[in-house]
């Protein structure tokens, strides 16, 4: 199992600033070519994690027995998640010196939320690059051929659940999970082990 960290993810705030949606591609691209010789090969991907395993999926760079799916962020929860898409259009020099400050993360698991890290702030920028993201799934889904596990929080904060209900709808040889506790960090939250359990379950049976 390989879980490579994607450019400027994980370290500082100012790592992010030179970090975009091409890197953060690329990084993946790079990691499943290195599993060229794998038997079977599954990808799985949190968030926009599974926005980019969807992606590399349906350029077939690598065959691709299998999708994990968790949570894919096809669209934002909640009306001020959503106004951010129109701040792309002001021009580049308003934008590089914004920054959005972060709090916490979206896990409902009290004990497991204090323990987790957390990016104080990123560059408004990398919105921008995720909303590309977004676009780039959205054309790879017609494309994307192999089985698929979805898996949804019925109360994600960050993501819109119903979006995620409408791709398993779209998306051939898909199965969806959806879980009634927990939020957005699903492998980390209130119901990890039914997630955790089905994801184990779904690798055994593409890799029989």
């Amino acid at each position: 199992m390989v879980c490579p960290r994607l450019p400027g993810h994980g370290t500082t705030p100012e790592a992010m600033l030179w970090a975009g949606h091409h890197e953060w591609l690329a990084a993946a691209q790079d990691a499943v070519t290195a599993q060229r010789g794998s038997r079977r090969l599954v990808l799985a991907g949190l968030s926009m994690g599974a926005l980019l395993s969807m992606i590399i999926s349906a350029r077939r760079t690598q065959r691709v027995d299998g999708l994990v799916l968790m949570a894919p962020v096809l669209e934002f929860h909640g009306r001020d998640a959503r106004l951010l898409k129109r701040l792309r259009f002001l021009p580049m020099e308003l934008v590089l010196d914004r920054w959005i400050e972060k709090k916490g993360t979206d896990i409902e698991d009290d004990d497991v939320r204090a323990q987790s890290p957390v990016l104080a702030r990123y560059p408004l920028a990398r919105v921008f690059d995720l909303i590309q993201l977004q676009a780039l799934a959205r054309e790879a889904e017609a494309r994307v051929g192999c089985p698929s596990l979805i898996l949804a929080a019925r109360n994600d904060h960050v993501v819109d659940s119903k979006e995620v209900r409408a791709l398993s709808h779209r998306l051939s040889f898909s199965r969806l999970l959806e879980l009634q506790r927990g939020f957005h960090i699903i492998p980390r939250d209130t119901d990890r082990a039914i997630a955790l359990t089905e994801i184990a379950h779904f690798v055994e049976a593409v890799a029989a």
